[in-house]
């Protein structure tokens, strides 16, 4: 497989920390010339199972192909042999934190720790205040 050039004005997709490509099945389907429902039309030629209907599978295939899940195993072997690649070519092994689709994920809980350290943060200084106030020695009355 001869690896496609850019050509002038075209930006190369975006790699992993790596410097591999980020998204290889999108970018084996755009080698081939393919429209994502004939991937998926390819998909079926290479099926010895029933496969689920065109729509939800090309519902599928976008999510597959932006990162925002992995296939099962018995999913990249047919896409594997519909592409004439091997599935590790596909879907390499990564570190889950750098999964396309997982940045907005860490960012929002990045965002919600700081949220939530920053009500804690409120909670103790009240609590040190509370403290600090029942520490205070009640004045003796004499009747």
């Amino acid at each position: 497989m001869m690896p496609v050039q850019a050509t002038p004005g075209s930006e190369a997709g975006p790699r992993d920390e790596a410097g591999a490509d980020a998204f290889p099945l999108r970018d084996a389907r755009r080698e081939r010339g393919w429209s994502q429902a004939q991937a998926v039309a390819a998909m079926r030629q290479h099926s010895s199972k029933p496969l689920p209907d065109d729509m939800t599978l090309l519902r599928q295939w976008k999510r597959w192909e932006a990162g925002d899940v992995i296939p099962s195993g018995f999913y990249q072997e047919i896409i594997a042999a519909a592409l004439s690649m091997s599935p590790a070519m596909l879907f390499p092994a990564r570190n889950p934190a750098s999964r396309p689709g997982t940045s907005r994920f860490r960012h929002e809980c990045q965002c919600r720790r700081s949220q939530v350290q920053l009500a804690l943060g409120k909670l103790q200084a009240e609590l040190d205040y509370l403290d600090a106030v029942l520490a205070i020695p009640l004045p003796v009355t004499r009747w």
